[in-house]
């Protein structure tokens, strides 16, 4: 896996979670637990880069995060290039992250 950078996520309830960025090619180890962010990452005028947060959702097992995802044709439309991971196992606590960062960011593909 090769890390591009990190960023932080700070979510409604004034809480920031650090994620890992990666190409969207990347493959994770096999029981690997985490929220991710499914994002359009891209160069500012001042040479920073930033990001557009697209999809945001948790997996007990990032392994599964790679082929098809049943959001793929709206990755598509909003030029989804990167992915980006919090690793966590607890499943409870990735199920309330996902919620107060979508309550914060209202990425394009969360329904």
């Amino acid at each position: 896996m090769n890390k591009l950078s990190t960023t932080t996520l700070m979510g409604v309830s004034g809480e920031s979670y650090k994620f890992d960025i990666y190409s969207s090619e990347t493959m994770f180890r096999q029981g690997l637990g985490g929220v991710y962010l499914i994002a359009k990452r891209y160069k500012l005028e001042d040479g920073k880069f930033t990001l557009d947060p697209i999809y945001i959702g948790e997996l007990a097992d990032l392994s599964m995060l790679f082929g098809f995802h049943k959001k793929q044709s709206c990755f598509q439309k909003y030029g989804a290039n990167c992915k980006c991971i919090y690793v966590c196992g607890d499943s409870g606590e990735r199920k309330e992250i996902v919620e107060d960062l979508i309550e914060k960011h209202e990425p394009y593909c969360n329904d």
